[in-house]
């Protein structure tokens, strides 16, 4: 004998389920957006690749006039002969350096001074695009 039964029908979702669903979704989008854009108005950012343009061009002159450049550490090499003085972050940090083979990164840890973070404590590095 088989079993004439139909399976029930999936019960619906609840509006309120879908409610707060849309209202997480939208929060997190704000926040994300919120995160995302603080910085790049700040003053700061800009300050940052000023001096990673700066810092650039002077170790760019630096490799044509010696061939290689350290693989990290301080700037202070460049001075005085590449640059009068080597500048400090906003938040009076020296940047970090690294060089590896054809690529130089710099580095500003942002406000906190600890890798990582967001807003005003976002790093910074001449490849993140801000402030161009």
């Amino acid at each position: 004998m088989s079993d004439s039964r139909t399976p029930a029908a999936p019960k619906p979702l609840r509006p309120a389920w879908l409610l707060l669903a849309a209202a997480l979704l939208v929060c997190g989008a704000v926040f994300t957006a919120t995160l995302g854009l603080r910085g790049k108005s700040d003053p700061k950012w800009g300050q940052v690749h000023a001096d990673f343009d700066v810092l650039e061009a002077a170790l760019i002159r630096y490799r044509q006039a010696r061939g290689a450049l350290p693989d990290e550490g301080s700037l202070d090499f460049l001075v005085p002969e590449f640059l009068p003085a080597v500048p400090v972050d906003p938040w009076g940090r020296p940047y970090m350096f690294t060089s590896g083979d054809a690529r130089v990164l710099l580095t500003s840890y942002g406000q906190d001074g600890v890798r990582g973070g967001f807003g005003s404590e976002q790093d910074h590095t001449n490849y993140d695009g801000h402030g161009r």
